[in-house]
């Protein structure tokens, strides 16, 4: 065996799990990128509906499949200690999942709402940022059984991303509430709840890159034991 050159599996069946894993973040980020354009939608003429439906789909879609993907988890893996690092993994990759849901519903909620020029840039750089963190996310799943340096990077990329998502966020709240005058409460309310969510996302994609990095470096570890 070749120090790095697989960290998920190692059977036939742990496959199973990389590529159900594999198949669901893909899912995630096409919901996400729905989700992005949903947001640019609204702030440059009207929601697309559609592109709403088509998010919430792919998000329930998946759902529906998480469950099997966590009893294989619970099943397939014997040793406890990777058994453990995988459920947390999975753990963190439902909470992606209901983050993008409700900043999807939260949005839903604003499709009459017509958004002030002085956020529209903000909040689309907001979108495409959290966006970014998600396919950060997806390529460090897409390098773990081959190239895991390549992997760590996109893992720390994801971090970078998330503090920029911060960044752009306190700015965003900020010019909303020089604004704040010129809103109803219904719509600050709705406005401030869509970029908690959005936040959500970015911070999730975070805590999930950390735990692929423990995950990155247990295997490691257990290479070089093995190899000694």
């Amino acid at each position: 065996m070749f120090l790095g050159t697989r960290i998920i599996f190692k059977s036939k069946r742990e496959k199973e799990i990389y590529e159900d894993v594999l198949k669901f973040i893909n899912e995630m980020v096409d919901a996400a990128n729905c989700l992005k354009d949903a947001i640019i939608s609204l702030c440059t003429d009207k929601c697309d509906e559609n592109l709403i439906e088509s998010a919430l789909n792919l998000v329930k879609k998946s759902d529906a499949n998480f469950g099997e993907i966590t009893l294989k988890v619970i099943t397939l893996i014997k040793e406890a200690s990777e058994r453990e690092d995988m459920l947390k993994f999975i753990f963190n990759l439902q909470k992606i999942a209901k983050s993008i849901e409700a900043a999807i519903y939260r949005v839903s909620f604003a499709k009459n709402l017509k958004i002030n020029n002085e956020i529209k840039e903000d909040f689309i750089s907001l979108a495409n940022n959290v966006l970014g963190t998600l396919k950060s996310f997806q390529e460090t799943i897409l390098n773990m059984p081959f190239k895991t340096s390549k992997a760590t990077k996109f893992s720390k990329m994801i971090h970078e991303l998330e503090e920029n998502v911060d960044i752009i966020r306190r700015k965003l709240v900020s010019n909303i509430l020089k604004i704040g005058d010129s809103l109803t409460n219904t719509e600050f309310y709705i406005l401030m709840e869509i970029i908690e969510k959005l936040e959500d996302i970015s911070d999730n994609c975070d805590e999930a890159g950390v735990m692929l990095e423990i995950i990155i470096a247990s295997e490691e570890a257990r290479d070089w034991l093995d190899i000694f």
